[in-house]
């Protein structure tokens, strides 16, 4: 597990893509698409993106190795709404976010209860 937390919890320093994720943080997202597919019902979330406003939060989980296509759980401030959906790269580009750096946790008991369970 330490491999894995170290993976995402140094991004801080990584160089940042135009489009606000690294090829770095990319790469580990495609490689987590497998793992996700296999557990779509408590995935690990592996990344926090936020809009330069703070009002938006997007979780990152995996990416589609044959797509441009996200898979997180966007958190909009005052919105009590937390499911996993697949966000297009367009749409990330237009939130104009940054990474930060985070602990990984399973999504289901965000999800239901605001909770995070840190792996």
């Amino acid at each position: 597990m330490k491999e894995e937390e170290s993976a995402y919890t140094d991004s801080i320093s990584w160089e940042i893509a135009p489009e606000g994720i690294c090829n770095k943080l990319k790469r580990n997202l495609e490689n987590s698409y497998v793992d996700f597919k296999k557990n779509e019902s408590n995935p690990l979330v592996g990344a926090l993106l936020q809009s330069q406003d703070e009002k938006i939060d997007i979780y990152l989980i995996a990416k589609d190795p044959n797509e441009e296509t996200y898979y997180g759980i966007i958190r909009v401030l005052g919105d009590s709404k937390r499911q996993i959906e697949g966000i297009p790269l367009s749409d990330i580009k237009a939130m104009k976010v940054e990474e930060l750096p985070m602990r990984p946790f399973r999504a289901k008991a965000y999800i239901e209860n605001g909770i995070k369970q840190y792996e």
